[in-house]
């Protein structure tokens, strides 16, 4: 839970650099942790696939596996506010402490961007070789 609170402080401190206002920084951020989440398990619903030999999520369990990271980030973050709380914990860091966040931050977000591409593909090429 902590990485993801560190990940919505990090996408709502960088809308905050954009001039808006505390409610669209929120949804902004809510969106991009929600879409990272979303990403994240899509990319381990291809692994288990993978793994499996057999595609197991499909139709409505994938969308309703698509849909919980909408509803954990809600619940963990903006409900009630709790956004706030928590950027009051990350806000006091040291420079070199923002600085090694924002690295890995942005490794985090390009391995979740590569992975669930890296293994969609396998998934797509593997889902062909069965079609043909």
């Amino acid at each position: 839970m902590k990485l993801y609170q560190y990940l919505f402080y990090k996408f709502y401190s960088l809308s905050k650099l954009m001039e808006t206002g505390n409610i669209v920084s929120a949804a902004n951020a809510y969106f991009m942790v929600s879409i990272l989440l979303g990403l994240n398990i899509l990319g381990a619903m291809c692994v288990v696939n993978l793994l499996l030999g057999k595609i197991i999520f499909t139709g409505f369990t994938f969308y309703i596996l698509l849909f919980f990271p909408l509803v954990f980030v809600y619940y963990g973050s903006l409900y009630k506010q709790k956004y706030l709380i928590s950027n009051k914990l990350f806000k006091d860091q040291s420079r070199e402490r923002k600085i090694v966040g924002t690295v890995f931050v942005i490794i985090y977000c390009v391995t979740s961007f590569w992975l669930i591409y890296h293994y969609g593909t396998l998934m797509r090429s593997r889902i062909l070789k069965i079609d043909s």
